[in-house]
């Protein structure tokens, strides 16, 4: 069957699947999670094309894909068009930072890769903006993928945030945009730093862009997998649920089960040349 391909430089790429599925829970998804060359950002342009390079080249010939999804904001904000024009053959779709006016009326805090925050078009005209804050990092990324796999690395990543954060408590921040999809694993410990604030990355957006894309070309996939069935089923009990918080925990959980038998995950050129 015909799959989509996914990759970023490591657990962000994991997190977009996750909301591609909500919407195409029948599609196979081939995810390279390329932790490797964790953080992109931090490699020169010209070494960070050549990895991009490899590894889609090696997808279209491998896999023949019915779409890409770039979920690398870093990527996606540096080789955009140059990616589109090399394969044109396949629909590419970019995750890039969810910034728009309306977001940007009340304070804003901008969270991305330094490289990010120096290449991307919206982010350089949301610096203009007195509501927003940018901060760009260069090692988060690769502790968020160390605190998926270490209680104490989690820790750290806690202890990490506080410092680098607290000093913005005072500034009223009411939205914050996620411009790394790695960052979506920090959304708990930045409601602590925060409150109560609204969180904006482009992952839920992609996934409705990819399913609008797929069923004007007949492209979704009609046979529905055993845990498919479960899922559903399990959608229709999660709706009569009371609670909000209980419903998306149901259905985190049918998402969970989804991904392991909807998503093959590689993490090295050599296993996806292997597929």
């Amino acid at each position: 069957m015909e799959s989509v391909f996914v990759f970023d430089s490591g657990s962000g790429g994991e997190f977009v699947t996750r909301e591609l599925l909500r919407e195409l829970p029948n599609e196979k998804f081939v995810l390279f999670k390329d932790i490797e060359n964790c953080p992109y950002g931090t490699k020169s342009k010209w070494k960070m094309w050549h990895i991009v390079h490899r590894i889609l080249t090696t997808a279209q010939r491998k896999l023949h894909p019915k779409a890409i999804v770039v979920a690398c904001n870093t990527a996606s904000s540096l080789f955009e068009d140059r990616i589109k024009k090399k394969y044109n053959e396949v629909p590419v779709f970019f995750v890039t930072p969810q910034i728009n006016d309306k977001i940007l009326s009340q304070k804003t805090l901008i969270l991305a890769t330094t490289r990010t925050t120096k290449c991307n078009k919206q982010i350089a005209n949301a610096k203009q903006n007195p509501n927003c804050i940018v901060l760009g990092f260069d090692d988060l990324a690769k502790k968020i993928d160390l605190a998926r796999m270490s209680i104490q690395a989690k820790a750290d990543l806690k202890l990490y945030l506080l410092k680098e954060l607290s000093k913005y408590k005072t500034y009223g921040i009411r939205n914050i945009v996620l411009a790394c999809t790695h960052y979506t694993y920090i959304k708990k410990q930045l409601r602590e730093i925060f409150g109560n604030v609204k969180f904006f990355e482009k992952s839920k957006l992609i996934a409705k862009e990819l399913k609008c894309y797929l069923q004007g070309n007949k492209g979704l996939s009609k046979r529905q997998s055993k845990s498919l069935h479960n899922y559903q089923n399990k959608l229709k009990t999660t709706r009569n649920d009371i609670k909000n918080n209980t419903r998306r925990e149901n259905q985190n959980k049918s998402i969970s089960q989804l991904f392991k038998t909807q998503v093959v995950v590689v993490e090295n050129l050599q296993e996806l040349k292997n597929l």
